[in-house]
């Protein structure tokens, strides 16, 4: 039982995070220090800074949060989507097992394909 309320737990931590996840397009999530320091090595590290928060994709957030999850957190998740599914759009011939192997395998392939996409963006500079 504790397994299933810590399950339970880390399912709603999950959600919770995702609830909280700026909304805001990445572009406008640059970190900005009001006051410059005076260290020689301060812009580049700002820019840096810029970089990374101009890569940073919320989908990629998500799709890592997915991966971190156990499969029984994974079966918890899917029976909670089906759980509200009200209009019934998923057809009951997917399993709860088909839907969370489904789930995890996109967060994958994102991962994979924004991993691809980065590395192609390095290539043409």
């Amino acid at each position: 039982m504790s397994d299933t309320n810590n399950g339970s737990q880390r399912i709603k931590s999950v959600v919770e995070s995702i609830r909280n996840l700026d909304p805001m397009p990445p572009r406008q999530r640059i970190p900005f220090s009001p006051e410059p320091k005076n260290e020689p090595d301060d812009e580049g590290h700002r820019l840096r800074q810029l970089e990374e928060a101009l890569g940073r994709v919320p989908l990629d957030d998500i799709a890592l949060m997915v991966k971190a999850l156990t499969f029984g957190e994974m079966i918890e998740y899917v029976e909670s989507i089906r759980a509200a599914d009200t209009e019934k759009l998923l057809p009951e011939s997917v399993t709860n097992d088909h839907l969370a192997h489904i789930i995890y395998k996109c967060a994958v392939l994102k991962l994979k394909g924004s991993n691809n996409d980065r590395q192609e963006g390095n290539k043409d500079s």
